[in-house]
């Protein structure tokens, strides 16, 4: 188990390089294209990502709005290629609660996430049970669309990428 956890950890750090950065310290391109999406938002957080299978420079920001905790990452030339929202139970699809009803009874859903990437819309669940913490990725009518175990990326807090590398 610990070899896994090892692996795990390895795996996202060796994938997803990230360096903090201070504001104004990125692209015109990237704050225009916040900006515009969120002109009320105040004091984003933003690191630089770059994504080892695409070798592209990214920038993820964590922002909060609405009193909800939000991800965006836009590149280099300010196209917005995710977000992320936390969002309460009721936003999540009828299907998708009848899955975790069935699937995952009397477990902790701690995590729900609203995805938008590629203009194509995903739900993220996360789920402690009793062993394992699970992570559970759905399709906007609610279909499941990949399910994994995972030990420690949900509990530290990663973005739904970060969990889902291949996604």
């Amino acid at each position: 188990m610990k070899a896994g956890i090892l692996v795990l950890c390895l795996m996202i750090s060796l994938c997803l390089k990230a360096q903090f950065i201070k504001p104004g310290e990125f692209p015109k391109n990237v704050k225009t294209a916040f900006d515009s999406l969120y002109p009320n938002s105040k004091f984003p957080i933003w690191k630089n990502v770059t994504n080892c299978f695409s070798c592209a420079s990214q920038y993820e920001g964590t922002f909060t709005d609405s009193h909800m905790r939000n991800w965006i990452t836009i590149d280099t030339g300010g196209r917005v290629i995710s977000i992320e929202k936390d969002i309460d139970t009721d936003s999540l699809p009828v299907a998708s609660l009848a899955y975790i009803d069935v699937h995952y009874e009397q477990q902790l859903v701690f995590c729900k996430r609203k995805i938008i990437r590629s203009k194509n819309v995903f739900y993220f669940v996360g789920i402690r049970g009793t062993k394992l913490t699970y992570a559970l990725l759905f399709t906007e009518d609610g279909a499941l669309y990949k399910e994994k175990n995972n030990l420690l990326g949900i509990i530290l807090g990663a973005s739904v990428r970060q969990v889902f590398i291949d996604f």
